[in-house]
């Protein structure tokens, strides 16, 4: 009885899905930098702006993460909304949600404080 080596097929190729949603991420406060559930925060903010991205329906969006202090988010939080005290997040929506088809659909910004967090 003979054998005979048969190839095996390669299994076809995973093709990854494009995520629809881009994400920036800026440590504006070096204490950040030591924060050890930094990466569990990241992913349950990353999570929320990607279902808040799949309303956009397949299109590519873009939004940005700042990580900052207590003294930044007080400002913005006095010249944005006129409240002159911290909170732990403030979110800006994108004024115009209107953009050109097959470019990126701006979403906005979410900016965290380290100490109220």
């Amino acid at each position: 009885m003979t054998f005979v080596a048969r190839k095996r097929r390669a299994p076809p190729p995973v093709r990854r899905r494009r995520t629809p949603l881009r994400v920036d991420i800026v440590v504006a406060s070096p204490l950040w930098t030591a924060q050890r559930s930094l990466k569990a925060l990241l992913r349950r903010a990353i999570g929320e702006a990607a279902s808040m991205a799949s309303r956009i329906q397949g299109q590519r969006g873009e939004l940005a993460i700042v990580l900052t202090d207590d003294t930044a988010i007080r400002a913005l939080n006095r010249d944005w909304r006129s409240k002159d005290a911290t909170t732990n997040v403030l979110s800006f929506p994108a004024k115009d949600p209107r953009h050109a088809r097959g470019t990126t659909h701006l979403l906005g910004d979410i900016v965290i404080a380290y100490e109220t967090t």
